[in-house]
């Protein structure tokens, strides 16, 4: 169990397309989620088990611009640091 999910909570698989190859994932609805003060409910998420497979990373995941699909947001690169415009 992570987050409070469980495999059996995925809705469906899908198959995605990484540097490595395609690999199955599993598809979650969260029942909420935050991130930079931005809050989703019933948000779709892929999930894949990095250590099942025995792929060690440094992240814990990716956030994908579909999150932010209704926000004005900035990235400064120089800076680092990300405005969100209310």
């Amino acid at each position: 169990m992570i987050a409070g999910y469980e495999i059996k909570d995925a809705v469906r698989s899908v198959q995605i397309e990484t540097a490595s190859g395609v690999i199955d994932t599993q598809v979650f609805v969260l029942k909420e989620f935050s991130s930079l003060g931005i809050t989703k409910r019933y948000f779709e998420v892929c999930a894949y088990d990095f250590f099942t497979y025995h792929f060690l990373t440094d992240f814990d995941g990716v956030l994908g611009l579909d999150f932010f699909s209704d926000t004005q947001f900035c990235i400064d690169l120089k800076k680092g640091v990300i405005t969100i415009q209310e």
